[in-house]
C-alpha cells in the first residue's frame, strides 16, 4: 500500500476518513495500478538507499537468518491482496455493498 500511495503521490498519515475515501476513489483498476506500482519499484530500485537495503524473512523457529534484495516488481495478485485486506477492494465472489 505504501507503493500505492507513493505512487498517487499521496501520503497516507493522518487523514480523515472523507480523505481515505477520496484516496480509495481515485485508485485505478487493478491492472493500472500493478502497472504504476512496478514502475515506482523499478525507478527506486535504481537508487542507491534502494540497493543498500535487504529484507529478512525470519519467523520464529528458523535457525538461520537469510537476507535478500528487495524485489524490483511485484505480482498483480499481490496488489489485489494488499487492496482486500486495507478495505478498499471486496475479495473475489463477494458482491460490492
Amino acid at each position: 500500500m505504501d507503493l500505492l500511495f507513493g505512487a498517487l503521490e499521496e501520503n497516507p498519515i493522518n487523514r480523515t476518513a472523507e480523505e481515505y475515501e477520496q484516496i480509495k476513489s481515485r485508485i485505478p483498476p487493478l491492472k493500472v495500478a500493478h502497472y504504476l506500482i512496478n514502475e515506482r519499484l523499478s525507478r527506486l530500485a535504481k537508487t542507491e538507499e534502494f540497493a543498500s537495503h535487504q529484507i529478512c524473512r525470519f519467523r520464529a523457529g528458523d535457525k538461520v537468518i537469510q537476507f535478500e534484495d528487495y524485489p524490483t516488481s511485484i505480482s498483480r495478485e499481490t496488489v489485489r491482496k494488499a487492496l482486500i485486506a486495507y478495505g478498499w477492494r471486496d475479495p473475489p465472489g463477494r458482491r460490492p455493498h
